[in-house]
């Protein structure tokens, strides 16, 4: 479970970063770069849960279990935000969608 959840906020900020010129445009390149790097820390803590999982995670390791449970935590967290950061530029978007099939009639 946290290893798909993890691939699939990972999944989310790629498609962002895909959309480089709009970001850097919008939000300049300080956001882009943290972007990136919230991206490259969950691709470390997929490698980790991949590792635990591999390992066979015993229930008496509580080290572990407590990783786990927070790297959970934080990619609920980060898919949270990245939800609402893309709810509250839609209309940005959209409106940048526009202009381009105006700017080409």
């Amino acid at each position: 479970m946290a290893e798909s959840l993890v691939s699939r906020v990972v999944f989310k900020l790629s498609e962002l970063l895909s959309q480089e010129e709009f970001i850097l445009t919008l939000h300049g390149r300080q956001l882009h770069d943290e972007l990136s790097w919230i991206r490259d820390e969950l691709l470390s803590m997929k490698c980790f849960l991949k590792d635990a999982e591999a390992k066979g995670r015993r229930d008496d390791d509580q080290l572990v279990r407590d990783w786990v449970e927070n790297v959970i935590r934080v990619a609920f967290e980060a898919e949270d935000t990245i939800d609402n950061f893309l709810f509250k530029i839609k209309p940005h978007r959209q409106l940048q969608g526009f202009t381009a099939c105006i700017n080409r009639s």
